[in-house]
């Protein structure tokens, strides 16, 4: 009896032992795929000599790829990244290739499941339209030696989705007394504490609502595209492509 417990207790402290490695091994693995993908993104953008133009930029679903014609890119391996401007202009900005750990990125359900997912390109810069459009954390899309592909990194909209009759009353009411009968896009609940409202709810219409704590209307506005478009759903692109 006393030989089947051994074997028993030696069975399952072999399963365990396999599992921790197995766990190991996949957060080692992990871990080494971040850091070579890291090291790929950073020595395909920063090649010596390399010079990249934009082929492609789709910003909240609107082409705006004419608007950086012209213009001309360099990502130095000192972190410095430069805008050649089609009037001889040259800004200076810089650039970071890093993991990124946001798990509500719209970029990490894009569906391309690939190596590069979850290593963001960070831009830095200061400018006018369209270069201020790059300032941001863009997500690696894909990768070869002469074309970058970007995702949106996220919507910059960290709030919360909720249904109408999550509203406070008081909102709800005011709802149903001012616009009944109208379709309801969306309501939004604020994840932050820097602006003076609690509750955003747009309508078909494109009217726009703003509610505090208790439900009280604070702002009114009109959107200038009324309907339930919902660009949150839209995932943006830019193309680096390679010139020299």
């Amino acid at each position: 009896m006393k030989k089947i417990f051994l074997i028993t207790a030696l069975t399952a402290l072999v399963g365990l032992t396999s599992c921790d490695n197995d766990d190991q091994d996949t957060l080692s693995n992990e871990d080494q795929r971040i850091e070579t993908a890291v090291a790929n993104v950073k020595n395909a953008v920063a090649a010596p000599g390399s010079v990249w133009n934009i082929t492609t930029f789709i910003d909240d679903g609107d082409d705006v790829t004419s608007e950086f014609s012209g213009y001309t890119f360099e990502f130095l391996d000192n972190d410095v990244f430069i805008v050649n401007t089609p009037n001889g202009m040259m800004l200076n900005g810089t650039w970071e290739v890093d993991r990124d750990d946001d798990d509500d990125d719209e970029a990490d359900d894009d569906g391309d499941d690939d190596f590069y997912d979850d290593i963001e390109l960070e831009i830095e810069i200061n400018g006018m339209n369209p270069i201020d459009l790059l300032d941001d954390d863009h997500e690696i899309y894909s990768l070869n030696d002469n074309e970058i592909i970007l995702s949106d990194d996220d919507s910059d909209d960290d709030d919360t989705r909720i249904e109408v009759s999550d509203l406070p009353q008081a909102a709800q009411d005011y709802l149903t007394q001012n616009h009944a009968g109208v379709q309801v896009c969306y309501v939004e609940e604020e994840d932050d504490n820097d602006e003076d409202y609690v509750y955003e709810v747009e309508l078909v219409d494109g009217t726009e609502l703003y509610f505090d704590a208790a439900g009280n209307l604070v702002e009114q506005d009109m959107d200038d595209d009324p309907g339930c478009d919902d660009d949150d759903n839209d995932i943006d692109r830019i193309v680096f492509t390679r010139v020299s």
